[in-house]
């Protein structure tokens, strides 16, 4: 098991005589130039911040320090104000990996208003109806009145976070956030699948009618079943809604839309307009950026209207009254529920910071020119989220125009080359877990999981973990349960190693988990990892054709939706740019398209000139998506292994062990000597002798973080 790193006693002694500089990876151990903050400390000129004296405060501890200092912090939680990072060579360290939590939430008896009834939780009884269109009569729910100067955009209920109030509802209790029935379906998701129906099993037509048609900037609701197997519909909810209350409308709601396939949006529904004849309703919105005819999903959110399950909230940011319905109809205290009132903890704009072994909960950090930043061993507990409860769209939507300011919420670095991620957790987000800009970035050992609920308003081909720039690192990694279209996407030339991605993409179309687009694909070496248990392509080398020199080699795939695809190297009217190597891969059991893909043509464009398809076991290999086709002469494939199922030569696939059997047509029958201008592979790149990703009785590798995850999230609130 694989714990925080423990910082042990500063005092080093040789022969008796205390040792000053002692230096690990060119970072000086034990600084004489340290200083301490507890909760029990005191911010006083008269305190000297020492172990025994230590101070109260982030804030204060900063004010006494120079450059190349360390702040330990002792056992316990802190809230305070984004603090902005100056000092070069600070490091920020939880002492001998004591229990330290940076919280960006306070309690809600800290922020109600006193003068309306104490600042108390008082019962608002109203009629609810549900998402499927049962109205409850007399429902109980709580509210509170917040102080005029609250603003307010997450919830939590004993640590664990209310879901905002949205139709239709989800949680991450079940994961139901991540199921399509949890979200509202437009017709274009059915017009293919048979004949639409209305509630009653009347049907109304196959969504090719006037009643039906749309185009950007509108969606036109049908009823669908939701993970509660009753069958509903938008129109339904809202006529019966306006039976309680005429006037009520979904104008003005947020609407979170997945029209776009493998993009999504958040945008403000302009208008509804209902056609009672034919049970629709018909809302619009601004137009998105791209619009596609298929997979239509959308959610909205932003009505009280909307709190209609256990376990959600709203806020209402012109009252100031906060609405909770808690889950087994529990009643609300002032201690047990708390707000999220922060993005960030610190914004570091210096160079060489180190933060080490502190907990985030409800709040991250973030930093401009914040050159060799090393976070280590941190976890992120609910460290982003996207402040829909108070209008703000996304994550960099204008607050303040005049000023250029914009709201933020994910963990984000620009202009930051050299950042290190090293150990770290991440579980519970919204939005993008890491996005960084500057190169250099090093992701290793770390894990995320539950990552994206929102899934709006992505960067780039919608992605979880998002490096820009050159020469990025991302080694030994565990990714489970991410909603974007894309898991990975990791700049130019990038080294991705011995990472675990599986059960990802649930809440867009298209995409793959590991993914390169053209301008990425070059000197780029994705090598040793596994990929599996997805409805994505497993790795995928994107684009119109035009990449070439990435280098595909020695991963394991299943249970994907495709596994290996690749586009590249253009070869028209006699031109060509070169191709991808693609070799000793092992892929079986993809669902809907080929284990391994590397395309003959694309777009009716010969492509893939020059590229290496060698010493691949695999079920299906093929220069297509869907049919099993033969390599055109311009792609070099030789020494390939299909069967129709191949675990039987496989060791122990539920071990994770993939090492063939001793089999002859796949020990030692692999091209080892195979070499042309472009194609060269040396050292751990090398073509080897079995075919597969795996030697006979060769080394058992596998791939994921060196920890237990079990061991994390022990926080201190």
């Amino acid at each position: 098991m694989r714990s925080k790193r423990i910082n042990i006693a500063q005092n080093i002694y040789f022969n008796n005589v205390e040792v000053d500089n002692v230096y690990y990876n060119n970072k000086r151990l034990f600084p004489p130039n340290a200083y301490y903050v507890s909760t029990d400390g005191t911010d006083d000129s008269g305190v000297s911040g020492d172990i025994d004296n230590p101070f109260q405060t982030l804030n204060y501890a900063i004010s006494r320090i120079t450059n190349q200092d360390t702040i330990y912090f002792r056992t316990g939680s802190y809230n305070f104000d984004e603090q902005e990072i100056t000092n070069n060579g600070l490091s920020i360290i939880a002492f001998n990996d004591e229990n330290v939590t940076f919280d960006g939430t306070k309690p809600i008896s800290d922020l109600a208003d006193s003068s309306v009834n104490g600042g108390n939780w008082q019962t608002h009884t109203t009629d609810i109806v549900t998402d499927t269109n049962q109205t409850l009569s007399n429902k109980t729910i709580y509210k509170i009145k917040l102080n005029s100067d609250v603003e307010i955009w997450q919830l939590f209920y004993n640590r664990n976070e209310v879901i905002n109030a949205r139709y239709p509802s989800a949680q991450w209790s079940d994961e139901g956030v991540y199921d399509w029935n949890n979200w509202g379906h437009g017709y274009y998701e059915y017009k293919n699948n048979g004949d639409i129906t209305n509630n009653s099993g009347s049907v109304l037509g196959n969504g090719t009618g006037s009643h039906y048609y749309y185009d950007n900037g509108e969606i036109v609701d049908v009823a669908h079943s939701f993970s509660g197997s009753y069958s509903a519909s938008l129109y339904d909810f809202v006529t019966t809604q306006q039976g309680i209350d005429a006037s009520f409308t979904t104008s003005g709601s947020l609407i979170n839309l997945n029209v776009g396939s493998f993009r999504s949006y958040t945008k403000t529904v302009n208008s509804q307009s209902l056609d009672s004849t034919n049970e629709v309703i018909r809302l619009s919105y601004d137009d998105v950026a791209t619009w596609k005819t298929k997979h239509h999903y959308y959610y909205l959110e932003n009505k009280l209207e909307y709190l209609n399950s256990e376990n959600e909230w709203f806020f209402d940011n012109n009252t100031k009254y906060l609405y909770v319905w808690l889950p087994s109809d529990a009643v609300p205290t002032t201690t047990n529920i708390r707000a999220k009132q922060q993005s960030y903890s610190l914004n570091i704009t210096a160079d060489d910071v180190s933060v080490e072994n502190i907990n985030f909960f409800s709040t991250t950090l973030r930093g401009n020119s914040a050159h060799r930043l090393v976070v280590r061993d941190c976890d992120f507990l609910y460290a982003s989220c996207y402040a829909h409860m108070l209008n703000q769209i996304n994550s960099g939507s204008a607050i303040a125009p005049a000023t250029n300011e914009v709201f933020e919420t994910q963990t984000r670095f620009t202009s930051s080359p050299n950042v290190t991620f090293n150990g770290c957790a991440f579980k519970y987000t919204d939005g993008d877990v890491i996005h960084t800009q500057g190169g250099n970035t090093t992701i290793i050992d770390c894990y995320f999981n539950y990552i994206d609920k929102t899934v709006c308003n992505l960067s780039s081909v919608m992605t979880t973990l998002r490096l820009m720039g050159d020469d990025n690192i991302v080694k030994n990694n565990t990714f489970r349960k991410t909603a974007a279209s894309s898991t990975l996407n990791s700049g130019n030339a990038p080294i991705i190693e011995y990472n675990d991605l599986a059960e990802s993409g649930y809440l867009q179309s298209d995409g793959a988990m590991i993914h390169l687009m053209v301008s990425q694909q070059s000197g780029s070496k994705v090598r040793f990892n596994w990929v599996h248990d997805t409805i994505k392509y497993g790795i995928r080398f994107d684009g119109d054709g035009d990449g070439f020199n990435g280098s595909i080699h020695h991963n394991i795939g299943w249970n994907c939706e495709g596994g290996i695809m690749a586009k590249g190297g253009w070869l028209e009217s006699g031109n060509s740019v070169g191709g991808h190597f693609i070799y000793n891969n092992t892929f079986f059991n993809s669902v809907e398209k080929n284990d391994i893909m590397v395309l003959n043509t694309q777009k009716g464009v010969n492509i893939n000139y020059g590229s290496v398809v060698m010493n691949n076991l695999t079920e299906k290999l093929s220069g297509h998506r869907t049919d099993i086709e033969g390599f055109e002469s311009w792609i070099t494939a030789s020494n390939n292994y299909t069967a129709s199922n191949i675990e039987p030569l496989l060791t122990d696939t539920a071990s994770y062990d993939f090492r063939p059997i001793n089999t002859a047509s796949i020990v030692d029958a692999g091209n080892t000597t195979y070499t042309n201008f472009e194609f060269n592979p040396t050292g751990v790149d090398s073509l080897t002798s079995d075919i597969g990703a795996m030697e006979y009785n060769g080394t058992q590798w596998e791939a994921g973080i060196s920890w237990v995850t079990g061991s994390r999230f022990n926080f201190s609130y």
